[in-house]
């Protein structure tokens, strides 16, 4: 069963244009749904078409937002620290973003830490490494590590190659789930900041 309902929403009213209101963006397993709504672990609740005029599901291939020569998809939270987040039910994946592996260039060592360790958000939890950089990664919420990306410590080329895929660093049980408010989730907000990022790389180099 394939991960590809993005974005969970309610339109209330049936005017033409009417914009839906977003309920949730977790990610969806296809599948789940039922003629009377949807419900599965990923949401944390049952929507009943009864509460609504209109529940839609939106199924759709996860799309990334292009940010100069950067991805950034659309159904993760992002730390200002370079680190993405992805809710899948009460865990949270995390990695470290495509703009922040490609400046590093060819990754050589990465360090995690073991299963069961604690951290308080903004904690360093371990590094990514190449030739020319030492990146520090700053946890992005409280919470347990409860799975780590074991290979990638005799293997961590998929960090760069695949930085939102294979190359995931820790899987965390936060302890609250109010932590991801923290974290930038809006298109606008996400590209301003990353396209500042960028500039501020380009006068370094200048």
């Amino acid at each position: 069963m394939g991960t590809c309902v993005m974005v969970l929403a309610v339109r209330r009213g049936t005017g033409p244009g009417r914009r839906p209101r977003v309920l949730t963006r977790h990610a969806i397993p296809c599948g789940w749904l039922s003629p009377c709504g949807v419900s599965n672990r990923h949401t944390g609740g049952r929507y009943l078409l009864s509460q609504y005029q209109h529940l839609f599901i939106d199924c759709l291939v996860p799309s990334f937002m292009k940010v100069g020569d950067y991805d950034m998809p659309d159904d993760l939270f992002y730390s200002r620290e370079y680190a993405w987040v992805r809710r899948e039910g009460d865990v949270l994946r995390i990695g470290v973003i495509d703009f922040a592996v490609k400046l590093a260039g060819k990754i050589e060592y990465v360090d995690l830490p073991p299963k069961g360790t604690h951290f308080e958000r903004d904690d360093i939890f371990g590094t990514v490494e190449s030739g020319k950089w030492v990146g520090e990664m700053v946890m992005p919420v409280s919470g347990e590590v409860v799975d780590t990306n074991a290979p990638l410590l005799d293997a961590p080329s998929p960090v760069h190659d695949d930085p939102y895929g294979d190359g995931w660093l820790i899987l965390v049980k936060p302890d609250s789930m109010d932590d991801l408010a923290h974290l930038m989730s809006e298109r606008d907000e996400i590209h301003h900041w990353l396209d500042a990022e960028i500039k501020a790389v380009q006068k370094d180099k200048k």
